[in-house]
Formats: C-alpha cells, sequence, structure tokens
C-alpha cells in the first residue's frame, strides 16, 4: 500500500507541472500586456494604451515574463548591460 502511495505521489508532480505548463501558455506569438509605460519617463505608467502626458509619444507596452524576462515593446532586458 505504500509503494502505491509513493507512486502516486511521484506522478502527481510532473502531471501537475504539467497541466500548469501547458495552461499557462496561451496561444503560440500571443503575450500578455501587463501595463503601459512612458519611454521618456519610466515612472509613469498606465493600464491602457495611449499618448505619454509629458512628451505625446505613444506609450510602450510591458509584456509579462517570457523565459525569465519581462519585455518591453520590441527591446527585452537581455539587451541591458549587466552590472
Amino acid at each position: 500500500m505504500v509503494i502505491v502511495l509513493l507512486f502516486i505521489a511521484a506522478g502527481s508532480f510532473p502531471a501537475g507541472a504539467w497541466v500548469y505548463h501547458v495552461s499557462s501558455r496561451g496561444k503560440p506569438g500571443e503575450r500578455k500586456i501587463l501595463y503601459y509605460v512612458d519611454s521618456m519617463n519610466p515612472a509613469y505608467k498606465s493600464d491602457k494604451p495611449g499618448l505619454s502626458p509629458g512628451c505625446g509619444m505613444p506609450l510602450d507596452p510591458v509584456y509579462a515574463i517570457q523565459n525569465g524576462l519581462a519585455t518591453n515593446g520590441s527591446n527585452s532586458l537581455k539587451s541591458m548591460p549587466h552590472q
């Protein structure tokens, strides 16, 4: 009985990880936008797209984390120098 419970417990972890991975992927190429920022003043955030109040430029979307990195528009934190 103990051996059966150990097999069930050992199998539930990979199964749960697989279900979480599949359900969190979404459609290929689709990225979730978290909020929008002013490229000239990153402290300014908005829940919806629009124009920057300071300079009138379009706000840049900040996307959900992908592969361990948050992305901002077409740029990613990968391209930033590490300190």
